[in-house]
This record gives C-alpha cells, structure tokens and sequence, in this order.
C-alpha cells in the first residue's frame, strides 16, 4: 500500500469519484451536509496544494431530488 501512497504523492492531476451514497444518509436518503463539507474541505486543500482535481459525480440525482422534496413545484 504505500508504494501506491508514494507514486500517488507526487500526481498533478487526481480524479476523485462520488456517489449517491457518499453523499446520503443511508437511512433517510437525504443529502449529509457533514460529509458534503468534509469532502469539499479535502478537494480545497488539495487544489490548495496545487493539485489539479476532477470530480466526477453520480449524485447530482441525489441531490435534485432532494431539493424537488423541499420544492414541490420544482417538478
């Protein structure tokens, strides 16, 4: 494992994949502000640091739903 950790340490550019369930509560299905925050507070400092960063996601659907659940008229 470090030898993965050692060559990752010096890339420019990291690719960082989200999904639904990073970014909900399991039970309620609704989005986890805490961790939302914590992840973009990694993603800064890396940037921070001079990294370039992808983020690729497959929560936006999570996410929408959540605000039409809050926004009735929002579909």
């Amino acid at each position: 494992m470090s030898d993965i950790r050692s060559k990752l340490s010096g890339a420019r550019r990291i690719v960082v994949k989200v999904g639904t369930s990073t970014l909900t509560h399991a039970a309620s299905s609704g989005l986890n502000f805490f961790r939302i925050d914590r992840l973009i507070r990694e993603i800064a400092d890396l940037h921070n640091a001079g990294r370039e960063i992808i983020l690729v996601t497959s929560g936006a659907i999570a996410a929408a739903y959540n605000v039409a659940e809050d926004r009735r008229d929002f579909i």
